[in-house]
């Protein structure tokens, strides 16, 4: 069974609408019925959400789907390649900052000078476009540290 199915079979059972399920947890009805069709899936927070609520299992939600199981698999990929992004971008920055502050305090003037400046500012505005995922890639990196 999938987890659409799964999902349908317990709002059934416990007599709900899926307008009801979908104010229980906080999303649209049109959410609710893609995740029973199979055409979207909950993200992880809202599956365990939807554990808790419902007094489920995650094993009984997600064991026998195998494409959910796929598709998370894939989230989890996008999510560690974003992370090796922003540590390279946020060395990068670093590094750049650095050069910047040295030929600053040596009073260096030339092209390089200006185009470490360029890639500082186009850095650090890159950087900020990416806030959001800050705190997982520094939760990430203070866990390796220790």
């Amino acid at each position: 069974m999938s987890f659409g199915e799964n999902f349908k079979f317990v709002r059934q059972q416990k007599h709900l609408t899926q307008a009801a399920v979908a104010e229980e947890l906080y999303v649209a009805r049109q959410t609710i019925s893609s995740w029973e069709n199979g055409r979207s899936y909950p993200d992880i927070g809202m599956l365990v959400q939807i554990s808790t609520v419902y007094d489920l299992s995650l094993d009984y939600l997600l064991k026998e789907d195998l494409s959910m199981l796929k598709h998370y698999e894939v989230q989890t990929t996008t999510s560690r390649r974003q992370q090796r992004l922003l540590s390279v971008g946020y060395g990068i920055n670093l590094g750049l900052l650095f050069l910047s502050y040295c030929f600053w305090f040596l009073d260096i003037e030339g092209s390089f000078t200006d185009i470490v400046t360029v890639g500082l500012i186009v850095m650090t505005f890159t950087l900020l476009l990416n806030y959001p995922h800050f705190d997982e890639w520094a939760t990430t990196k203070r866990e390796g540290w220790t």
